[in-house]
């Protein structure tokens, strides 16, 4: 992940499975914890821990789910959970582009002025808490990436909307020419092998 602690989170717009658009802009001014997973990875049974979490500490919680599929795989996880926080989906794997996303799970704390408190992977409650007691900082900006690289990921985002649009219309085998196609461009990315992995199998 291109993110680090001390770099400002870019701005990003996904849906909520609820299908309204949500811009990361919106959580300014308020410290919040994002949290990235897959209905078809492990990093699903972290949600009901952290619903739980955030339901003891207060704290804004927004998880993005990476899943081609749609939002109801996702709430095949979220229902049960009992999430009431801000739930998103990635379908096009957005954030690979945005914020460097290649693999699950993801935890970002992000402090009142958008600057990253921490980035790692699995959630740790201890580390969590540490980061949302640390001070506000004045973020730097991530650097872009090199502008092969951003249209590498435009044809990635293009090929897991095909995807999308496919697996609607029952097209399978289609989907699945497509994903394979986004992991061709894109070989480091786990979460479009993952997803690949989940609809071939």
């Amino acid at each position: 992940m291109l993110l680090q602690k001390g770099l400002l989170l870019p701005d990003a717009r996904l849906s909520t499975v609820g299908g309204t658009s949500f811009a990361f802009s919106e959580l300014r001014g308020r410290r919040f914890v994002v949290f990235g997973w897959g209905s078809w990875s492990p990093s699903a049974k972290k949600i009901a821990a952290l619903q739980r979490w955030r339901e003891r500490n207060g704290v804004a919680l927004v998880t993005v789910a990476f899943d081609v599929t749609g939002p109801g795989a996702a709430m095949k996880v979220l229902k049960p959970a009992g999430a009431d926080h801000i739930l998103l989906i990635d379908a096009t794997c957005t954030l690979t582009r945005r914020w460097g996303v290649r693999d699950l799970p993801f935890t970002l704390v992000v402090d009142e002025a958008g600057t990253v408190l921490l980035a790692g992977g699995a959630p740790d409650e201890k580390k969590i808490a540490a980061a949302l007691r640390s001070k506000v900082g004045r973020g730097r900006p991530r650097p872009e990436p090199p502008g092969e690289e951003t249209k590498r990921q435009f044809s990635v985002e293009i090929l897991l909307q095909a995807c999308t649009n496919f697996l609607g219309r029952k097209r399978h085998d289609d989907a699945a020419a497509a994903l394979k196609k986004a992991a061709e461009l894109d070989p480091e990315n786990a979460i479009i092998r993952g997803q690949l992995r989940a609809i071939s199998g």
